[in-house]
Formats: C-alpha cells, structure tokens, sequence
C-alpha cells in the first residue's frame, strides 16, 4: 500500500486500482490543500524527484506501484514573498545575458547575438510577468492597500518605450542603435527596479529590510 503526505503529514488516501500519479494529484489539489496553496515538488520513494509536474511520464505512473509519495506544498503568499527575494538575482541574470548579447553583436558574432538577443527579450517578459503575479497575490491579502506606485509607473513606460525602439533596431539591423539601447537604456531601467521599486515593495508590505545595493 502506498503512503501519501503532504509537507511530512501523513493523509488518509488510498489509491484506487490503475490509479495514476496524476490522479492522486489532482484528488489532493480538490481535497486535502487550499486554493492558496501550491504543489512546488513531489518526491517519489524518498529521493526521487518528479521533474514536471504536468508533463512527465513520471505523472503517468500506477502509485500503486510506489511505496510513498510526498507532496510539498507553499503557500502563494509565501511563493510570493520568496519570488521577491529573488527579484535581484533574476535581474542580475539579465543583466549578465544582456552585456553578453551586446558583447556578441560588437564582435560581429550574429548568430550568436540573435539568440541571446531573443532570451533577453523574453527573461525581460517573465521578469515583469513576475511582478505583476507578486503584486496580485500581495493585493489578494491586503486588498485595502495599494501597491503600485509612481517609480514603478515610470519604470513600465520607459521599458515600454525601450521595446518599441528595440524591435525596429533589430529589424533595421541597426547595431550601434541597438547595443546603445541594451547596454545604457534597458540596463540602466533594470538597475532602477533594483533599487527602488523592489526594495519599496519589500519595505512598506513585507517587512522585508532590503539589503540591496
């Protein structure tokens, strides 16, 4: 018989005959964790990571098959504070890809620059993807506080215009308009989330002293 647990709690649920991973999954979404929580692993026979949780082969195992199966849970509030910390290291990732990109396109490296050029543009996406789904989790608990804010404003108009400018660059094949604008423009915006909205979000909703430079 299988043993189920969630964040080391043992639960009561018995797999049926033929019963998938994936189905004992979605039976403790419905019935055993809250809407504000996530599933962020499962760990299969105490050491064996499912590597996605939606799309792996892993998913479709029989649990009967399996002496026991872990779920570890977060809450989205604490995703989302955990998200925040990791704001700065996101932003220095990019930081890195973009001096790399402009770096490949000053060395005439094009097929190169292109694809680093491409993963900038969508890492820049995800990072603002991310902030949006921090602030609606952040106002889902504090629905009486606002958490935008006038730098965050100006911040998103300006890397709004940076994209726009971006593109038709690129297109153009215009490469001293186009590390001029990753390597001043889209740096210096990202270095500005760094230091003043990142931090005010920590500070005035977290409580979260920001160590940040």
């Amino acid at each position: 018989m299988t043993d189920f647990y969630i964040n080391d709690n043992k639960i009561e649920l018995r797999a049926k005959k033929g019963q998938r991973l994936a189905d004992i999954m979605e039976e403790v979404l419905n019935n055993f964790i809250t809407k504000e929580q996530v599933i962020m692993s499962i760990d299969i026979n105490d050491g064996q990571f499912v590597d996605e949780l939606f799309n792996s082969e892993q998913m479709n195992k029989d649990v009967n098959d399996l002496k026991k199966v872990k779920f570890t849970t977060q809450s989205t509030l604490d995703l989302a504070k955990d998200s925040l910390l990791s704001c700065n290291m996101y932003i220095d990732h990019i930081t890195e890809r973009i001096r790399i990109t402009v770096d490949s396109f000053k060395s005439n490296k094009m097929d190169e620059a292109n694809h680093f050029f491409a993963e900038v543009i969508e890492t820049v996406d995800l990072f603002i993807e991310l902030i949006a789904k921090i602030q609606q989790t952040l106002e889902s608990e504090w629905p009486n506080r606002n958490l935008s804010n006038s730098s965050q404003k100006e911040l998103e108009i300006d890397l709004l215009n940076i994209f726009k400018s971006l593109i038709p660059a690129r297109e153009n094949n215009d490469i001293i308009m186009l590390c001029d604008l990753l390597e001043y423009e889209l740096l210096d915006n990202l270095k500005q989330w760094k230091q003043r909205v990142i931090p005010e979000i920590k500070n005035r909703y977290l409580d979260i002293k920001s160590t940040s430079t």
